[in-house]
């Protein structure tokens, strides 16, 4: 039970609440504070509330590509591994790693380098299904998971990422080396 009541300085709330800590007698205690500590409360969890899904999300996202790191990734390939056991469907995995990186970050520099690993993300992510699910493993390397995916599907899928990636890079450098 609540109630509200009204003092000089402002309303308060009364909480009138049972007291089981002797056992053979009930009593009540009876709190008061007022309504402008509730509301201070209410926002302090929200504001804790919206602070911690941020950290999450900083956990869980790679910095450079803005997609989702190794850590996010085992966390999905678990639970779609579960579920494909489950409902006996195919699972699609995919490592996609950049060829000659480490050459091409030596001679255009870890700038360009950068660049490049974050028009790859966003590439391989704009090539994907909705249920697909994408991660940084780590440096140039890429997976991705494709749930109720055929051996053929899988292969057409990682032939699709291969040549719009392909084409995204060339077409970036191609306006680098113009600059």
């Amino acid at each position: 039970m609540q109630y509200e009541t009204s003092q000089k300085e402002g309303t308060a709330r009364l909480a009138v609440i049972p007291d089981y800590g002797n056992l053979f007698r009930k009593r009540w205690l009876i709190y008061a504070y007022p309504l402008d500590l509730e509301q201070s409360i209410r926002t302090h969890i929200e504001t804790h509330a919206k602070e911690k899904e941020e950290l999450t999300k900083l956990a869980l996202t790679d910095e450079l590509t803005e997609i989702p790191n190794y850590k996010a990734f085992t966390t999905a390939f678990s639970r779609e591994l579960s579920r494909s056991k489950r409902y006996r469907f195919k699972l699609g995995l995919l490592l996609i790693d950049i060829d000659n990186f480490k050459f091409f970050n030596d001679r255009f520099g870890h700038i360009q380098g950068d660049a490049v690993l974050r028009n790859t993300a966003h590439t391989i992510a704009s090539a994907l299904r909705g249920s697909d699910f994408i991660a940084r493993y780590g440096g140039e390397e890429f997976l991705v998971i494709a749930p109720q995916i055929s051996f053929e599907g899988l292969e057409v899928l990682a032939n699709k990422v291969c040549s719009l990636v392909r084409e995204s890079t060339l077409k970036s450098l191609n306006n680098k080396i113009k600059d």
